[in-house]
């Protein structure tokens, strides 16, 4: 099987193209990299969670005191 890869740049938030986008991903396109704050699909909490992960936005916390001092609670 021969794929090929295309790059696109448009507006993130034209409803139009962000439903063709949608529905090339339904037919089995692949997204390779998005360069924008906005998804071209919903994501699960699980796949939320991930993203965050590789992105590291997350918080460790040691203790219960440290986690009330990390949401401003002493």
């Amino acid at each position: 099987m021969i794929m090929a890869t295309i790059t696109l740049k448009y507006d993130a938030q034209n409803v139009v193209i962000k439903s063709i986008l949608d529905a090339a991903v339904a037919a089995g396109a692949t997204i390779i990299e998005s360069n924008s704050e906005f998804n071209t699909r919903n994501l699960s909490p699980i796949e939320r969670s991930i993203e965050d992960i590789r992105e590291g936005r997350i918080t460790h916390i040691q203790n219960i005191d440290n986690a009330l001092e990390e949401i401003g609670h002493k």
